[in-house]
């Protein structure tokens, strides 16, 4: 068989297919008859050229999307190249950029938003084809279903950092969780003590193993891990003083991991005053430690922890198990079931309605910005001052 010159009409679809106009990039047909161009867009970290592609059944619709794509790349706007799945990119977020450079409960709280919400509800989907409306759908399913406020909220930041990673990594062009409205969350109402809960509580605590730790609560308004996390070097017992060192944490993998950790902020690691009753209620919480150890060292764990409130073990304590002490010594003081939180409040609100200074405040309890501080606790200055004007009202009444 001898090959033969091709025909005038031959060499005139050939032309044609190949010819490309000005600033079309490269633009071709397909087999099948669709059009097909490509942009390059430069050299990757690995030497290799990059190139966007692109498809349509006309050649003019291929080249309106070159067109496109070179004035996007003309004005910096980054272009989205070999987009994978939202699930596949979450995967590798999580593992690249979210689990070497944070806290191992930041990336268990993290891998529970992608795993359990955002891949199911979006995973399929190329990452650079998710929508504004598409999250918005997510978050409105999310919320029928009976997901709460916070939760969202929650869902959607994650969602929204994990995107900054691809908008940097050139994967999209836009943060497409950013541009949908934030959730409304449930109005947060903390529900502090009165005087008199407070003295029934701590009444109900006498005797207790957690007594101790109920009255450093109370008294410090420190937050749960911090008492959790609390040694016995972070007290000094000459100087009367405690500092805020380090925060237990347990890890969401199974099997649970405990780890201390320091604080987040600046002003979470804090060094205060040791209040009398409280340096007494560490005292003797001391000495019932070191009897309990002598008595049973053969189980003793807590040797490597060095921790002052644990488990009969001597080892780290999960938070559920005083979560379940607290709600029983609530009940047995007859005041109603409210979050360990509260105790914090409850310190703050007192605080407060001693008019001790906002600043003070925020120093023991190791508020990051004053603003926490006097918005949390705004309601007391408002009964301050409906007191004060009920009092201005008196004297006018009887002038």
């Amino acid at each position: 068989m001898t090959d033969r010159e091709p025909t005038e009409n031959e060499r005139a679809n050939a032309r044609k297919r190949s010819r490309r106009g000005h600033n079309e990039g490269t633009i071709y047909q397909t087999n099948d008859g669709r059009w097909r161009g490509s942009v390059s867009l430069g050299y990757g970290i690995d030497g290799k050229l990059n190139r966007k592609y692109v498809s349509g059944k006309t050649r003019a619709e291929v080249s309106r999307k070159i067109t496109q794509l070179l004035n996007q790349q003309q004005r910096g706007v980054p272009i989205a190249n070999a987009a994978p799945t939202v699930a596949v990119f979450l995967d590798q977020w999580l593992q690249d950029a979210v689990k070497p450079h944070v806290r191992q409960r930041t990336y268990d709280a993290y891998e529970s938003h992608v795993r359990v919400h955002l891949v199911p509800a979006l995973g399929r989907h190329k990452l650079d084809k998710l929508t504004p409306a598409m999250v918005t759908a997510m978050l409105a399913e999310k919320r029928a279903s009976g997901v709460s406020g916070a939760m969202l909220v929650k869902i959607r930041s994650t969602l929204r950092n994990a995107l900054n990673e691809a908008m940097r990594l050139e994967l999209v062009s836009r943060n497409v969780a950013a541009l949908t409205r934030a959730p409304a969350t449930e109005p947060f109402e903390p529900k502090p003590m009165t005087p008199d809960e407070l003295t029934r509580f701590l009444a109900a605590a006498k005797g207790d193993r957690f007594e101790a730790l109920f009255v450093t609560a109370v008294w410090l308004g420190m937050r749960e891990g911090e008492l959790l996390g609390l040694r016995w070097q972070d007290i000094d017992f000459e100087a009367k003083t405690l500092t805020v060192a380090m925060q237990l944490q347990w890890s969401n993998s199974k099997p649970k991991t405990p780890m201390l950790v320091e604080p987040k902020t600046e002003r979470s690691r804090r060094r205060v005053p040791l209040p009398t009753p409280v340096a007494r209620a560490l005292i003797e919480h001391r000495t019932r430690h070191l009897e309990y150890k002598l008595e049973h060292r053969r189980i003793w764990k807590g040797d490597t922890w060095g921790l002052v409130f644990t488990t009969t073990t001597g080892t780290p304590i999960d938070a559920s198990n005083l979560t379940k002490a607290y709600r029983a010594t609530l009940e047995r003081a007859g005041v109603d079931r409210r979050r360990f939180h509260d105790l914090r409040h409850s310190t703050g609100t007192f605080l407060t309605a001693k008019n001790v200074h906002p600043r003070v405040i925020m120093q023991i309890l190791g508020h990051s910005q004053i603003s926490t501080t006097m918005n949390t606790y705004a309601h007391v200055e408002l009964d301050t001052m409906r007191d004060a004007l009920d009092s201005l009202s008196e004297l006018m009444e009887g002038a």
